[in-house]
């Protein structure tokens, strides 16, 4: 009968063990769970921060504050198709040109309808411009009367962490 008492405890504190092991884990990846998700949110704000800084850089044309947010080398190419006469190592006088002679809506974010992750390191904005009167920026308003090409107010942009930076990914608006 000894035995059995033996083979019985032990097979009690084997399965406290386990019992134990797996609520431990399971509090060690909620934990960092949490963390993970406390740095996402970090880094949403700290990409908010970013669009909304360099927009509100382009409005008050500083452009050489404002070219260190923009992360689209594909962009500052076609800036540089666009302006042969500049420099194509100026970015600022790239970025200028393309807000002052190209037509890149330069203006300052009215309001950020919605903002979600996208990966790791990616964030879509859904953002409003303002004009410099105050009000609501329209794409089409003025410029267009086709009926199949409606009045456009909100504007999608990505950003996205490189390195320790965030920067913006998507080109500025472009009006014909």
């Amino acid at each position: 009968m000894y035995p059995y008492k033996f083979y019985f405890i032990s097979v009690v504190i084997l399965i406290l063990i386990a019992v134990t092991g797996f609520v431990f884990l399971n509090l060690k990846e909620k934990s960092i769970n949490s963390q993970e998700k406390f740095l996402n949110d970090q880094d949403i704000l700290q990409a908010q921060e970013t669009l909304l800084t360099f927009f509100f850089l382009l409005q008050e044309k500083k452009y050489e504050e404002a070219k260190n947010f923009l992360g689209n080398f594909e962009f500052w190419q076609t800036l540089r198709e666009w302006n042969p006469d500049i420099d194509p190592q100026n970015y600022t006088q790239l970025i200028q040109a393309g807000c002052e002679e190209n037509g890149l809506v330069c203006l300052k974010i009215k309001k950020i309808i919605q903002a979600k992750q996208i990966d790791a390191k990616k964030f879509n904005f859904t953002v409003q411009f303002e004009n410099t009167d105050g009000s609501l920026f329209e794409t089409n308003a003025c410029c267009s009367k086709v009926i199949d090409n409606p009045t456009q107010t909100d504007f999608d942009y990505i950003v996205q962490k490189q390195f320790y930076d965030f920067k913006i990914i998507t080109a500025p608006l472009l009006l014909p």
